[in-house]
């Protein structure tokens, strides 16, 4: 994952820390993506989990763009 060549660039002293919060990220994202996805597709049937996807992709792009610094 480039997430954690980005993590030692970055933070090359506490890239211990990061590594563990990179992966609990991943953990929590992994469980609860199944639970998530079904919860979407019996609300909103097939197309609406692909919306509902590209929604948060986008909230997180633009929350991303925003809170992290240059």
């Amino acid at each position: 994952m480039a997430v954690f060549s980005l993590v030692t660039i970055h933070f090359p002293v506490e890239k211990v820390v990061y590594f563990g919060y990179c992966e609990s990220a991943t953990g929590i994202g992994l469980m609860a993506g199944p639970i998530v996805g079904q919860i979407f597709y019996s609300k909103y049937g097939f197309d609406g989990c692909f919306y509902s996807t590209t929604v948060m992709l986008g909230l997180a792009g633009f929350f991303s763009w925003a809170f992290i610094p240059d």
